[in-house]
């Protein structure tokens, strides 16, 4: 199970409701969901905010990644 997806579980929000206030599309959330790789930087932004969750609760990408990142809100 994915980190976005446990976190939806436990929030108990939909992939639908998190598109729609994340404004991104339902296929860009399936793709976060499963963990396919396209997924970027700017979409999990994004989706953290939309969940208000910290980007290291629902990102997988690496720490190297994320190194020196700074995210306004």
């Amino acid at each position: 199970m994915s980190m976005l997806a446990v976190v939806l579980q436990n929030l108990k929000v939909s992939q639908g409701e998190l598109a729609r206030r994340s404004g991104l599309t339902r296929q860009t959330i399936n793709d976060a969901y499963h963990g396919h790789p396209g997924v970027t930087l700017s979409s999990w932004v994004k989706i953290a905010r939309a969940l208000q969750v910290p980007l290291n609760r629902v990102s997988p990408l690496a720490a190297a990644e994320l190194d020196g990142v700074v995210i306004n809100s």
